[in-house]
């Protein structure tokens, strides 16, 4: 039995064909024309020499761009030793211009989107093979069964994923959609979250035991974010005022990430406007619903979307309060960071997020779908500055003591290790 399974829920390994590669015609058919069309490039797979002992990751996830997921799979390639570990990341939802910087010598590749593109996976099959991967680590719902059947065709040995929490895409599956999701879940040698909360919910979504699934917690680098010498001056450069409290939002604007809460929680509380500054800094997946909701509700209110920022430190040191109202996390990289860099933090009650905060003590809960009961906390914290200076210490504390990026690392390092022994 493989050691990531239990006697509870054992999950058999995928077979291979005949412990064969795809063949060398359907490489040069497919597999340079793929990487060709739509490199993302960082570096060249080409000019790599097999080494042994060297393990080549595969990492599969939906979009290249800002947003927690790529933030954190950066920050593990990049620190994971380059001797022992080779990455390529394939994604399939367009390239974005802005995306986390990763070291040289990882390559980023773009596959067509497989709800236009019903060879999907044939198409992984002989870019995987090209690669010569050892092992797939895939981070979505949304291609874990096409992910299967490219790895049996190409004879990838190993197969882990990962669960990050729901996207709008893959929030409310159908009865179909979990079962072809929970049969090819069956198939992958490792399945780990990033957190219990994670894991609960998508055993609880798919019917699935919530002990198959390891967690391999989300960290933060506590040396890069940090709280800023000199938060004047970074509010000056920043455009934002300095005789206000700041308002910070970080995350994509999306249905899952619920920023209108934010907004119907200050108009519910009466702010006074000229007490706060709001800043919701992530790319807009709404059209401008937002926006438009803020000028017509709030129009005498400082609410600011500065839009998709690679550097986010800059906008935690200069703000007093982050705001978070998911509907759901996993494992929130914005609060990590935000409380790594002492910022007072308001959030949801959800599980994801309970999970990290402890209510009074490194933020405050409130419950999801509340603007009553935001708006209140974020109140208290817009007048209590004192307040705010202590859930913000012992926010650092916690997330110093038990979310720190090193473990995060080492974490991985021994989990591909043992999946890929050499």
């Amino acid at each position: 039995m493989d050691e990531h399974s239990t006697t509870e829920d054992r999950i058999a390994a995928p077979p291979l064909p005949d412990g064969k590669r795809a063949s060398e015609r359907d490489v040069v058919e497919c597999g340079a024309s793929a990487r060709a069309e739509a490199r993302g490039s960082l570096g060249d797979a080409s000019a790599h020499q097999d080494g042994q002992g060297v393990i080549t990751i595969a990492h599969l996830i939906g979009r290249w761009g800002i947003g927690g997921l790529e933030g954190q799979l950066a920050q593990v390639v990049n620190r994971l030793p380059a001797d022992r570990f080779r990455h390529v990341i394939v994604f399939r939802n367009g390239y974005a211009a802005v995306g986390p910087k990763v070291r040289e010598g990882v390559e980023i590749i773009s596959l067509d989107d497989p709800a236009r593109n019903r060879a999907w996976a044939l198409r992984l099959a002989r870019l995987l093979t090209e690669l010569k991967v050892d092992l797939v680590h895939n981070r979505e719902l949304f291609t874990i069964a096409d992910t299967v059947t490219a790895c049996r065709i190409a004879g990838v040995p190993r197969m882990a994923f990962s669960f990050h929490g729901f996207t709008d895409e893959a929030a409310a599956p159908s009865m179909t959609t979990r079962w072809r999701w929970r049969r090819a879940l069956r198939r992958y040698h490792a399945r780990w979250s990033v957190s219990e909360a994670a894991r609960h919910a998508l055993a609880q979504t798919l019917g699935v035991r919530p002990t198959g699934f390891k967690v391999l917690r989300n960290g933060v680098d506590s040396a890069h974010f940090r709280p800023g010498e000199y938060r004047a001056e970074n509010r000056r450069r920043l455009s934002l005022p300095t005789d206000r409290t700041i308002l910070l939002a970080v995350g994509n604007l999306s249905t899952v990430k619920n920023h209108q809460l934010i907004l119907e929680a200050i108009h519910t509380a009466n702010l006074p406007a000229d007490r706060y500054t709001l800043a919701i800094v992530g790319e807009d997946r709404l059209n401008g619903q937002l926006q438009r909701w803020a000028a017509a509700k709030l129009p005498e209110h400082d609410i600011r979307f500065p839009g998709v920022k690679r550097t986010i430190v800059d906008w935690y040191q200069a703000a007093d309060v982050l705001l978070l109202p998911s509907r759901s996390e996993g494992l929130c990289n914005a609060l990590l960071e935000a409380m790594a860099c002492e910022l007072a933090v308001v959030a949801t009650d959800v599980p994801g997020n309970r999970e990290v905060l402890r209510n009074e003590v490194t933020g405050l809960l409130a419950p999801p779908e509340n603007p009553q009961a935001f708006g209140a906390a974020i109140r208290r914290l817009v007048a209590e500055p004192k307040l705010r200076r202590r859930l913000g210490h012992n926010a650092r504390t916690h997330v110093c003591e038990e979310y720190s990026l090193p473990h995060t690392v080492d974490a991985y390092a021994r989990a591909y290790a043992q999946l890929c022994p050499r």
